[in-house]
């Protein structure tokens, strides 16, 4: 793994380099349109009280931990079921095929036909953005110097 990837994976900012935000994304739960949870228009946190949830394990993301303490707090009944990584289409169809509830973000909301994304209330958002090493090769520096005028 590159020094870099290991930023961008976790979440958190690297000590040197030219970033741009772009904007962030929403959490939100997945679920079949027949389970119970499908038929709100939003998700309070203790809404997920006693559901199965999958969601990464511990450590893949500073945001998912903050937000498995959280739901932790508010639903001290809920069943974390940890994927094995970061998600694929695999764990898509396991919620799907199993019925359970899956920690969705916003870009993703529409991956899987079976599975409805309802919107989680809570202030945790996942940033999103451009970084470049300070170093970066000319072409790449006039790029990001273009994008800090237009946005």
């Amino acid at each position: 793994m590159r020094h870099h990837d290991r930023y961008l994976r976790s979440g958190n900012h690297p000590p040197a380099g030219r970033r741009r935000p772009l904007g962030a994304y929403r959490f939100g739960i997945a679920v079949t349109s027949d389970h119970p949870l499908a038929h709100h228009s939003r998700l309070a946190l203790n809404d997920l009280s006693g559901q199965r949830l999958l969601m990464v394990p511990r450590g893949i993301s500073e945001k998912n931990d903050q937000l498995r303490d959280a739901i932790e707090t508010a639903a001290p009944d809920v069943i974390i079921e940890g994927t094995h990584g970061r998600y694929n289409l695999d764990v898509f169809n396991r919620a799907a095929d199993q019925n359970l509830a899956l920690l969705n973000l916003t870009p993703w909301q529409d991956l899987h036909p079976n599975l409805v994304t309802v919107p989680l209330d809570t202030p945790l958002t996942v940033n999103y953005g451009v970084l470049a090493s300070r170093q970066a090769p000319q072409p790449v520096q006039d790029f990001m110097n273009r994008l800090r005028q237009l946005i």
